[in-house]
Formats: C-alpha cells, structure tokens, sequence
C-alpha cells in the first residue's frame, strides 16, 4: 500500500468540507469516498465522480467485490462529463430532427450566420436553397 500511494498517491488538506468538494468536483476522480459526519447529505454536492462510497463501512472494496454496479469507472478526469458504465450505454441512439417550413424559416437568419460563421458554405446554401 505505501508503494502504490508513494507512486500514485497525494493527501490534499484543505481547510473546509466546501474546499474539499470543490477540489472533488474539478479533479473528478473515479472513486470518491465520503467520510463526513452526513456522507449522505453531502454526497449531493459532488457532481463529477465515477463512483461514491459513502460513510466509514463502505470502502472502495465493496464497489469493487461485494455491492458494485460495476467496476468500469471513468478515469482520467472523465467524470467530468461521464458516470459509470451503465445499462443505457448498451443502446444504439438515433437522433433524428424535423422543421415546418415555418420552422426552419424561423431560425434560418441565425442558422445561415452561424454556417458563415463556422466557415460551412455549403450548409448555408442548403438552408437557403429551400426558400429560392
């Protein structure tokens, strides 16, 4: 244990519970323990972590061997956009889109600029094309 926190470990000290949960959030780390007096109440400020253990008997172990979802976590700060591995990730998503002619009239002013914008030609004269 001391050769894995030697190479890969650090203590952060901060001064307060608000500190630490901000620290929490921007470094978004796959496996966050709460050991609070209220881990429950302060689990709902942490918005950027792969995985919660919450309270004194629930180390990262048991998310690991006992009671885990899973173990496929974000790394790398992925939590930042990213939660564990979870049953929707196993769905194909199509997205699709639909504009009215009065629709796409409506926002094309804004879609052209944006297409200029952008540097995108061809998807200006697409939108304007539908009204020559």
């Amino acid at each position: 244990m001391i050769e894995s926190l030697k190479k890969y470990g650090a203590i952060v000290i901060t001064d307060s519970l608000e500190e630490s949960i901000r620290f929490a959030n921007d470094y978004a780390v796959e496996h966050l323990e709460i050991m609070t007096k209220n881990p429950m109440h302060d689990m709902q400020k942490i918005k950027n972590a792969g995985g919660l253990y919450l309270g004194h008997y629930t180390p990262i172990s048991t998310g690991c061997f006992g009671s885990g979802p899973n173990h496929v976590l974000p790394t790398g700060r992925k939590a930042i956009v990213a939660g564990g591995l979870k049953t929707a990730d196993f769905y194909k998503v199509v997205s699709y889109e639909y504009f009215s002619k009065e629709g796409l009239e409506f926002q094309k002013d804004a879609m052209v600029k944006l297409a200029d914008y952008e540097g995108f030609p061809a998807h200006r004269n697409a939108i304007l094309e539908r009204f020559s």
